[in-house]
């Protein structure tokens, strides 16, 4: 799951506006779902300025503790007889094994 945005900012590579996002160090880091530009605030002086420029969001506030979702498997489909494989679909099925 994407950590959820704190702030945003143009982007420099494509000129939309980019989400601004936090490490688990929680620094500050760029990315833009338009070009797929990312950038990351390394240094104290890089990290404050990138927190001056952006404009800050409104978080979302923490929901109570919830379980996981959790996505069952679709059932396994039987495996043909041996009669109905093809031989090109089984060497492509033993190819990628």
């Amino acid at each position: 799951m994407a950590k959820p945005a704190i702030g945003k900012i143009e982007c420099t590579s494509c000129g939309f506006m980019a989400e601004v996002r936090e490490t688990i160090k929680q620094k500050p880091y760029i990315i833009c779902d338009e070009c797929g530009f990312q950038a990351f605030a390394r240094g104290p002086v890089a990290v404050a300025n990138l927190r001056k420029k952006m404009t800050p969001v409104a978080l979302p506030k923490d929901e109570p503790n919830t379980p996981p979702l959790v996505v069952a498997k679709p059932p396994l489909e039987k495996e043909p007889e041996a009669a109905e494989v093809d031989p090109l679909d089984k060497f492509i099925s033993n190819f990628f094994k």
